[in-house]
């Protein structure tokens, strides 16, 4: 578990009702925290003082050495700090550890979207300024729903098997 705080808490309470195993990261000045002591193991990230609070928490490498040092099979990134990272995601991947949560495949699609639907409401917002010629904000609004809606369809099919994703989900 990446991460610090109530969702790690809430996690290791699941895995502990589904007998898994689970072990905890942490920073310096965390060594105390509830979340270290709710895992089965926990770990120092870095040195003292090598990393800040928060640095800790987003020091990806070291988090990933520290899971193959223990033999941890699978990475849970929890929420915000290294959650929407894609190259974390694939960093984890590449180390043949099993990402929770979100593959780095939909995470580059999630964050190439959301800096295209933010150009686009951006150009909506714009429209007088003679910088975009739409010739409405209901055409781009539908734009945008149109995207969104393809985002979702990628999103889906990111999330499924090789084989399943070459053959358009179906088994």
């Amino acid at each position: 578990m990446a991460n610090r705080g109530e969702i790690p808490i809430r996690i290791f309470r699941t895995a502990h009702e589904l007998s898994l195993h689970t072990v905890a990261v942490f920073s310096y000045e965390d060594r105390l925290g509830m979340h270290r002591q709710k895992a089965d193991e926990a770990y120092l990230i870095g040195k003292r003082g090598q990393y800040t609070p928060v640095g800790a928490y987003l020091a990806g490498d070291e988090i990933i050495k520290i899971a193959l040092q223990h033999e941890v099979n699978m990475i849970h990134p929890g929420y915000g700090f290294l959650s929407e990272n894609a190259e974390f995601a694939r960093k984890v991947e590449q180390a043949g550890l099993i990402v929770s949560g979100t593959q780095a495949i939909s995470l580059s699609v999630y964050h190439r979207a959301r800096y295209m639907l933010v150009a686009l409401m951006t150009a909506s917002n714009h429209m007088s300024s003679g910088l975009f010629h739409w010739s409405s904000k209901t055409q781009v609004q539908a734009i945008v729903l149109l995207i969104s809606q393809l985002l979702c369809v990628l999103a889906y099919y990111s999330f499924l098997p090789e084989a399943d994703f070459k053959s358009g989900g179906s088994s």
